[in-house]
């Protein structure tokens, strides 16, 4: 897709799904809830905030930084024509697309763990997780 090492979500999103993992002693990480932004305001506040958080320079990701605690965020933005994941990545607060890192806030993360539960995700894998 064009425009994702520019941008998290390079294009104008119609809705967004939030994916909520957490992690447990006897199990891997699991669905512990989730979210759908189907307002235009709501879509649009959060594809505004991913996309104006810090780029993480390269000399960044290889620092080790202790893991985020859970819970870890999952979210899908679309329209009808184009969707696009993104995921938090190897802890510290990261959140990615795939190609473009950057730095999520404290307060990021508090809005999202509030974000009332639903139905819509898709399964915890390795790379939903750690990117």
């Amino acid at each position: 897709m064009v425009g994702l090492a520019t941008r998290l979500v390079p294009f104008v999103a119609t809705g967004v799904r939030l994916c909520r993992y957490v992690l447990s002693a006897v199990r891997s990480a699991y669905l512990a809830g989730s979210a759908k932004g189907g307002t235009e305001a709501i879509v649009a506040y959060v594809e505004r905030e991913v996309n104006t958080f810090a780029v993480v320079s390269s000399s960044d990701l290889s620092i080790g930084c202790p893991a985020t605690s859970p819970p870890m965020f999952f979210l899908t933005f679309y329209r009808p024509s184009a969707s696009v994941d993104v995921g938090e990545s190897g802890g510290c607060g990261r959140i990615t697309n795939g190609v473009r890192v950057v730095n999520a806030t404290p307060a990021w993360r508090a809005q999202m763990a509030a974000w009332t539960v639903c139905h819509g995700c898709r399964p915890a894998t390795a790379n939903s997780l750690n990117g």
